[in-house]
């Protein structure tokens, strides 16, 4: 007996009890969970920082779907894709990339990072004064399972 047998489903409701276990592109299998990355740094009066990385595990691919964060004061920055190629081709304000807890950015297509990859930050301060940021890559932990 499978579980929809058991508990039916309404329109639009998914099967939270159904094997969760999803086939790649490449054939391989993965299980998915949710997942937070969280990047700290603190910057001093108009600090600029390049080559900054968030690495992530290395037991698992994450898809960034969202970014949301925390900050003091404003901001600018660019993110550098796992394969090197930069997001934006310039660095642009944290307002209009980096959304709040309540009101994450979504990131579409997903940023797909390979198990033990990186993405690359450059950040600059615009507040003149000391700023503690936190930036959260939102997503999805792929765990191979063959």
């Amino acid at each position: 007996m499978n579980s929809s047998s058991i508990y039916p489903l309404g329109l639009g409701d998914a099967n939270l009890l159904a094997d969760p276990t999803q086939t790649d592109l490449d054939g391989s299998q993965y299980y998915p969970e949710a997942g937070l990355e969280p990047f700290d740094l603190v910057l001093t009066a108009l600090q600029a920082k390049t080559d900054l990385s968030q690495y992530f595990g290395r037991d698992h691919d994450f898809l960034v779907t969202g970014l949301a964060g925390t900050q003091t004061g404003s901001y600018k920055l660019q993110l550098i894709l796992p394969d090197f190629r930069q997001l934006s081709t310039a660095q642009v304000n944290n307002s209009n990339l980096i959304g709040t807890a309540q009101f994450p950015v979504p990131i579409w297509p997903a940023i797909r990072v390979p198990a033990g990859g990186k993405i690359g930050i450059n950040i600059t301060d615009l507040s003149n004064a000391g700023n503690t940021i936190q930036i959260v890559f939102l997503g999805v932990r792929l765990y191979r399972t063959q």
